[in-house]
């Protein structure tokens, strides 16, 4: 039986790598790879499509659901492999709070608002203003401190 084991700091280095030749920002993937479950099996042989070697399987933080499979080359190179569904097993969703989408990129609160009519309109706060360092403080107290969604908050934060 191959027993799965923690992926070495190259492996994780190799990840982050192909993440951010995959387009995610360097820091970015440096963030999510913190926050996955990540588990390495050295000696994987599979029936087909054939293959047999080291495989790393990553859970992203967000979601069970959101997982992602890599095979290593005979070059020594971290491929990612395509699940069979053709969906993207990477986290897609943003986080949310309080009927808001909660953007670090952007680093803004959105929502859609409907009015009477049912006309919609875009309602955005952005963290740096009074309602924003608000809902910020309040957002920040419901995240777990190990992961690295409140460390990254934290860090935009203005206390």
């Amino acid at each position: 039986m191959n027993n799965p084991r923690k992926p070495t700091e190259e492996e994780v280095e190799q990840l982050v790598g192909t993440l951010t030749d995959q387009g995610y920002d360097h820091l970015d993937a440096a963030y999510l790879v913190e926050d996955a479950g990540i588990a390495v099996f050295d000696e994987y042989t599979a029936d087909y499509p054939a293959y047999s070697g080291k495989v790393m399987v990553v859970v992203w933080g967000s979601l069970p659901a959101c997982y992602a499979v890599y095979t290593w080359g005979t070059d020594g190179t971290i491929r990612f492999e395509v699940p069979d569904s053709g969906r993207s097993a990477f986290p897609s969703r943003l986080p949310e709070f309080k009927d808001y989408v909660v953007d670090i990129r952007l680093r803004e609160f959105r929502r859609v608002c409907y009015d009477d009519e049912a006309n919609p309109r875009m309602e955005t706060i952005r963290f740096d203003s009074a309602e924003g360092d608000e809902l910020l403080a309040e957002y920040i107290k419901t995240l777990d401190p190990d992961r690295s969604l409140f460390k990254r908050i934290a860090a935009i934060f203005r206390p």
